[in-house]
């Protein structure tokens, strides 16, 4: 499996929405989490209530890297970040959990892809 392949995974698990936001969006959030990836952090947790809040972080960290990516300016866009794109980044923060948590395997790869990203 590739990052491409979870892009497409992510993309095929999200509603409707995503379709607002367009592909190459959705496709960045996946990278960027991805990068922002907390796995320590998640793989502490003890329950789902300590993993929507490691989730919460990954969520700020992902803005604040889809600001740099895409000269996002809170003042001309505070409404679609938060009503749009906060939603959809939470939802695919939430289905690379759900495919993190699936297997080990998963967790190695997405590792490897973190490591691939930021070095």
């Amino acid at each position: 499996m590739s990052l491409a392949d979870l892009q497409q995974l992510v993309w095929r698990r999200l509603g409707l929405r995503k379709h607002l936001a367009g592909r190459d969006e959705i496709d960045l959030l996946v990278r960027l989490t991805v990068e922002n990836w907390q796995g320590e952090y998640y793989s502490a947790a003890k329950d789902d209530h300590e993993r929507q809040i490691v989730a919460e972080g990954t969520l700020v960290a992902v803005k604040r890297m889809y600001r740099v990516f895409t000269n996002y300016d809170d003042r001309q866009y505070a409404m679609l970040w938060s009503i749009l794109l906060q939603a959809l980044a939470s939802a695919v923060i939430q289905q690379i959990l759900r495919w993190w948590l699936e297997r080990r395997a998963n967790r190695a790869l997405l590792l490897a892809w973190q490591y691939e990203l930021t070095q």
